[in-house]
């Protein structure tokens, strides 16, 4: 049995969502993520993370943000931080997601903001398809979207870290893939996908060693894009 993760403020938490195959003109998409600190998708209150069909809104206001990956995974990485008044706690991960187009939309899209150029920026596509992440920018999420939820893990506030949390498919028609989550780093003699497969250096390298986050179970996902 895999051990719950420990985190200190401030550290990167890796995570993966992953489906089992797709064809070579469709990308797997995230359409929003939020924290609990409890079980429940529906608990009060929510730390949102990923917003507006693709916006990491956390990229605003910390390091975390989408790293490129292949078009059937979706990688990314989020501060670790602990809700208001409250001590080291448990947290759950809860996140929707579907199949679009390999070109990126603005309701199908992976945007992390750039705080040096204060600027919306998509890892695959024109940057446009950013600009109403400040604003509304519409879904193509079908309500029969199961939501996503990790198993826990704790942060712990003891840290000399300075980096304090703030409050934080061109086919029209629906597709169907498997898709596993699992946030990084694990132990992959776990891993339901299997491999990985090798990562370049980054600004942020992507940690391959034991003790992580695994996502609850397979779900079906449903969604289209235009």
């Amino acid at each position: 049995e895999i051990s719950q993760p420990d985190y200190v403020l401030g550290e990167p938490m890796f995570f993966e969502a992953k489906a089992e195959s797709l064809s070579n003109d469709e990308r797997l998409y995230i359409h929003t993520c939020y924290a609990t600190s409890e079980k429940s998708h529906t608990s009060k209150p929510q730390f949102p993370v990923i917003k507006n069909s693709g916006c990491m809104v956390e990229s605003k206001s910390s390091r975390s943000r989408f790293i490129p990956h292949r078009n059937n995974a979706v990688r990314f990485s989020v501060d670790a931080f602990l809700f208001k008044e409250m001590a080291a706690q448990q947290l759950y991960m809860h996140c929707t997601m579907f199949v679009g187009s390999l070109v990126p939309t603005p309701t199908a899209k992976s945007c992390n903001y750039d705080s040096n150029t204060r600027r919306w920026v998509e890892l695959f596509g024109p940057n446009s398809v950013c600009d109403c992440c400040d604003s509304s920018c519409g879904s193509e999420e079908s309500a029969e979207t199961p939501v996503m939820s990790s198993t826990s893990w704790t942060i712990n506030p003891k840290t000399k870290v300075v980096l304090q949390a703030k409050k934080k498919m061109a086919p029209t028609t629906s597709t169907t893939t498997g898709t596993a989550w699992k946030s990084l780093p694990v132990d992959s003699a776990d891993l339901q996908m299997g491999g990985v497969g090798e990562v370049g250096k980054a600004e942020l390298d992507w940690p391959f060693r034991g003790g992580g986050v695994t996502w609850m179970e397979e779900k079906e996902v449903k969604g289209s894009a235009v």
